[in-house]
């Protein structure tokens, strides 16, 4: 039988109760919603948090939920008129965890690859949007448009990415 008054036992209790207690107030204030994922969730929208996979805030804050989650995903997935297409998106608010972090992965790396692609020295993601080059969906986004401009954005983001401070300091030739 165990004897529960030895001091080693009473202080192995005691630190157990304050790492339980601190594990449980951890839990807790992870679950509490900011406002941007609450609105983000009112609206069906993944937060900011949910896509820091792809580590891109551009994309997770602006292409993502602003264009490609309205105007691209409902035909470029599985099932959809897109996909027979080279982009197939998938819908991360149809996976958690390890699944959803890999899913918004996916589209990112798409999104880039497509954005670099070239056709007649323009990207072929900007051309396809506009209902060129045999685009299925014919316009998706007029040139006029904020999610066009949003694409434009990152396609210009994607292809000359501006250079870190850090590069921009070093000289040139010694």
């Amino acid at each position: 039988m165990m004897d529960c008054t030895r001091p080693w036992f009473v202080r192995g209790i005691f630190v157990c109760a304050i790492i339980s207690a601190s594990v449980l107030l951890r839990a807790d204030e992870s679950k509490k919603e900011t406002p941007v994922q609450s609105a983000a969730a009112a609206n069906g929208l993944p937060s900011p948090a949910q896509c820091s996979a792809a580590a891109d805030p551009y994309f997770n804050e602006e292409l993502w939920p602003k264009v490609v989650q309205r105007s691209c995903l409902t035909c470029h997935k599985e099932g959809g008129d897109g996909e027979d297409s080279e982009f197939v998106l998938q819908d991360p608010s149809r996976s958690v965890g390890a699944a959803h972090a890999a899913a918004i992965r996916h589209n990112h790396a798409l999104l880039i690859r497509l954005a670099k692609r070239t056709d007649g020295g323009e990207s072929v993601l900007l051309q396809k949007v506009r209902g060129e080059l045999d685009h299925g969906g014919k316009e998706v986004l007029p040139r006029e448009s904020i999610g066009y401009r949003t694409l434009a954005e990152f396609v210009r983001r994607t292809v000359t990415p501006e250079k870190k401070a850090a590069d921009s300091a070093l000289p040139l030739d010694t």
